[in-house]
């Protein structure tokens, strides 16, 4: 039992982290977002994706539960029937569904995500006095809600931990792996 309170422990320092981060974060999505891929944007500052991207959230297929404080961020973000479509259905954003619903921040051409983002880093880096209004920017934004947010990925964490503990997860994937390997056998 300790090493898994051990191994929530690091999982919490490291989204923490992400959350108290005092520089802008820009994420690049190419192809699928799936999972923490997903709860991991909420907490950045700028996301780009490329057009054939999409965004999925099957946690309740894999009998397991959210992470990254997303039960609190993915409603804020999405507004809750979508945040609750996404987690509880494992519905599947295309990249402009995921624009107009919050998710990301703009769309760039076809396999540019990760060059646009980086020249949306050079542009907010060259602005006058940039690291120091930056870490303001990023302190007004998270500041109301930060404790809020530690406790969300506390919780979500020892929760998710109970889920893998008690085997159910594993049941989960095992069926969903005998679901794909039948339905392959069929197509034979």
């Amino acid at each position: 039992m300790h090493a898994k309170k051990e191994s929530s422990s690091r999982h919490c320092l490291g989204l923490c982290a992400q959350i108290d981060c005092t520089v802008p974060i820009l994420i690049a999505v190419n192809g699928a977002a799936v999972g923490i891929g997903v709860t991991m944007l909420p907490h950045a500052d700028v996301v780009v994706a490329d057009p054939d991207a999409y965004f999925m959230l099957p946690f309740l297929r894999n009998a397991i539960v959210p992470e990254f404080a997303s039960t609190l961020t993915l409603p804020q973000c999405l507004g809750t029937a979508m945040a609750n479509d996404m987690l509880m259905t494992g519905r599947k954003l295309s990249a402009e569904e995921a624009l107009q619903a919050g998710l990301v921040s703009r769309i760039s051409p076809p396999g540019g995500a990760a060059e646009v983002a980086l020249q949306l880093a050079q542009a907010m880096a060259r602005q006058p006095l940039a690291a120091k209004s930056c870490r303001i920017f990023r302190e007004m934004m998270r500041k109301h809600h930060r404790a809020a947010l530690h406790s969300a990925v506390t919780w979500e964490l020892q929760q998710l931990d109970e889920r893998l503990a008690n085997g159910d997860a594993a049941e989960a994937v095992m069926q969903w792996w005998a679901s794909k390997q039948e339905a392959s056998q069929g197509k034979l």
